[in-house]
């Protein structure tokens, strides 16, 4: 009965972590064309490409995360991950605080 427990924990935690990221791709889809047209550096002649380097580098980084995950072990590595997301996440809402209206 523990280990359905846990196999559903683990479900509702990797489901929660995919629709974070997922977000979080939506959110900077959406609002790439405010960002650019408030942005004060001219836009790169390749900003439609952008969108495509997320999954990209996602890609490339997969198999050697894979294999630090079977070495050190694989809840360490996703909390790890989790960590780093969010304090990233922290860290650029304190670098841009959203403007009051």
């Amino acid at each position: 009965m523990t280990l359905l427990l846990s196999a559903w924990r683990t479900l509702a935690l990797t489901s929660v972590a995919v629709f974070v990221v997922s977000l979080d791709g939506t959110v900077l889809f959406v609002a790439f064309p405010a960002i650019r047209a408030t942005s004060r550096t001219s836009p790169p002649p390749s900003s439609p490409g952008s969108s495509t380097r997320t999954p990209s580098c996602s890609g490339a980084l997969l198999v050697p995360a894979g294999r630090i995950a079977d070495r050190v072990g694989r809840k360490r590595i996703f909390l790890l991950g989790l960590g780093l997301f969010s304090a990233a996440l922290r860290a650029l809402r304190a670098w841009h605080p959203r403007p009051a209206c």
